[in-house]
């Protein structure tokens, strides 16, 4: 099989309800560079619309220090490293950052935001990554 076909395998598989399995997490991580690209462009071509607001956005990459405002997007999510470091295991990460230290997008894992600016001002709004069963706000932790 092709790239594309164990994407679409994969995504096939691993939909809702378990949202922890070791398999569902090792396909996240493979997939987290296609999965940010096919959120984007399912929100560019309007395949998939804007969530709620972030109501306390960072204004800064944990990890390089970024400064987030005019970046397109930001990620609030689990990194690949091992919590023994300076850094927690999540960060709200830039989207060079997360390419490399993130393990992907979805709900327990990291929430994808998109800056879009209104009248001015800057918002971040929920892309990808919330709550599945629409129960929870973006920043509240699944249990």
């Amino acid at each position: 099989m092709n790239e594309l076909h164990d994407f679409v395998d994969g995504l096939m598989t691993f939909q809702r309800p378990d949202h922890g399995s070791p398999q569902k997490s090792a396909f996240m991580l493979e997939h987290r560079v296609g999965l940010f690209i096919t959120l984007l462009n399912l929100h560019n071509v309007g395949a998939i619309s804007l969530g709620a607001e972030h109501p306390d956005p960072p204004e800064s990459c944990d990890l390089c220090s970024k400064l987030l405002s005019g970046q397109p997007v930001f990620i609030d999510g689990q990194t690949q490293r091992d919590g023994n470091t300076q850094f927690s295991p999540w960060a709200n990460m830039c989207s060079d950052c997360f390419m490399q230290e993130g393990r992907g997008i979805g709900w327990g894992v990291g929430q994808l935001y998109r800056g879009v600016i209104t009248d001015g001002q800057e918002g971040w709004f929920l892309l990808g990554g919330g709550d599945p069963d629409g129960v929870s706000t973006p920043t509240e932790p699944w249990s």
